[in-house]
């Protein structure tokens, strides 16, 4: 076991929160682990304080629930913030699109959404709708 006392080992871990096992169990000529289970004894913490820092990161900064690693927000959040909601021309349904998706068309000049197939096919006799197939050949079948 250790051949410290309780008040050496507390200060010593107070002084050093981010000090790991072995640079705090090489002073004393312990081993980490009787080190940790000494920690534990006492109470104290037996992480270091940049393992605490980078658990702090794991947190969703909009609804503040934890998040994955290499995520900027929660799975929720995400997706909320990716999915745009979209009223369809047609029968006023919603249906969600990508935000990067609905900004691309939009930009492009699309001025009407649609919830599915049939809806888009109903828009082309309303709004007068030509597939690209049929815009530059003639007649009325594109042939």
């Amino acid at each position: 076991m250790i051949k410290v006392g309780n008040a050496e080992l507390v200060e010593d871990r107070m002084r050093n929160p981010c000090a790991t096992l072995e640079e705090l169990a090489k002073p004393f000529g312990a081993t980490r682990q009787a080190l940790s289970l000494r920690l534990q004894e006492l109470g104290l913490p037996t992480r270091n304080a940049r393992f605490k820092l980078s658990a702090i990161k794991k947190v969703c900064p909009r609804c503040g629930g934890l998040k994955g690693y290499g995520s900027k927000y929660c799975f929720k959040c995400h997706y909320e913030l990716h999915w745009v909601p979209v009223a369809c021309d047609i029968c006023g349904g919603i249906t969600y699109l990508p935000q990067s998706y609905l900004l691309f068309r939009i930009r492009k000049g699309q001025k009407h959404f649609y919830c599915n197939r049939g809806c888009k096919g109903l828009g082309a006799g309303i709004y007068g709708y030509i597939s690209k197939r049929n815009r530059n050949k003639g007649g009325e079948n594109g042939r």
